[in-house]
């Protein structure tokens, strides 16, 4: 118990433990900088940014390619004639190409909606902060209130002492 009581005097003895005095601007700064609300609404707004441009791509034409071969066990008839040409191996080969020229409005809906949902998440984002920074205002002056209370308790312990 001796050598516990030791070997904690030593660590605070050699590390001591020192409380940075922050401005109100650099705690909020450093809360906004690192609180992990707001780095997943950061990120759900890049997301949703990502959903909007994946929507804008379906107004886009599409080219498709399709290229396919297979080797049989058993040779078949490739073209069929009086005379048919056998082969085992089989290639099938395919472009299409996707025009979406009228969809009802249902695509710009889409993209519209997407639009409105990255609106969303920007508000969201933004509400977190206002909500942190009100946070870190209010333990700010708590802790500046409590503070000059400390101070306050001090002078009237010393002059009540005289």
């Amino acid at each position: 118990m001796a050598k516990l009581l030791i070997f904690s005097l030593l660590v605070v003895l050699v590390c001591p433990f020192r409380a940075v005095a922050l401005t109100l601007s650099e705690a909020i700064s450093r809360a906004l900088a690192n609180n992990p609300q707001i780095l997943s609404r950061r990120h759900e707004v890049s997301a949703s940014q990502a959903a909007r441009r994946a929507e804008w791509g379906a107004l886009l034409p599409q080219i498709n390619f399709l290229a396919q071969g297979s080797r049989l066990s058993d040779p078949r008839a490739v073209i069929p004639t009086k005379t048919p040409h056998f082969s085992r191996d089989l290639y099938l080969f395919d472009i299409n190409l996707v025009l979406p020229l009228y969809e009802g409005g249902r695509i710009r809906k889409r993209v519209k909606i997407a639009e409105l949902g990255t609106a969303i998440q920007e508000s969201l984002k933004h509400q977190t902060a206002l909500d942190l920074i009100a946070n870190v205002k209010d333990t700010y002056l708590l802790a500046l209130y409590l503070k000059a209370l400390i101070q306050a308790r001090e002078k009237t312990l010393s002059a009540l002492k005289r």
